[in-house]
């Protein structure tokens, strides 16, 4: 159910210390702890929350431009 993405519009790639790929759902799965940090009431609901969300649009912005900013 999480590669319903065509694999050639792979073309971001998820990386953080617990993840490495392309598939979004298992990145934010991957990442719960740092979620957990930054709102101590996150929980995962199986969908991406405002953290996640503001999270990939930055992402997609600095491979569209180009910048390597950290996130």
């Amino acid at each position: 159910m999480n590669e319903l993405v065509h694999t050639d519009l792979n073309f971001l790639k998820f990386k953080s210390d617990t993840y490495e790929g392309y598939n979004w759902v298992d990145y934010i799965h991957s990442n719960r702890s740092k979620y957990s940090q930054r709102d101590s009431l996150y929980k995962w609901i199986g969908h991406p929350g405002v953290i996640q969300h503001n999270e990939i649009s930055e992402m997609l912005y600095n491979n569209i431009t180009g910048t390597k900013k950290l996130i």
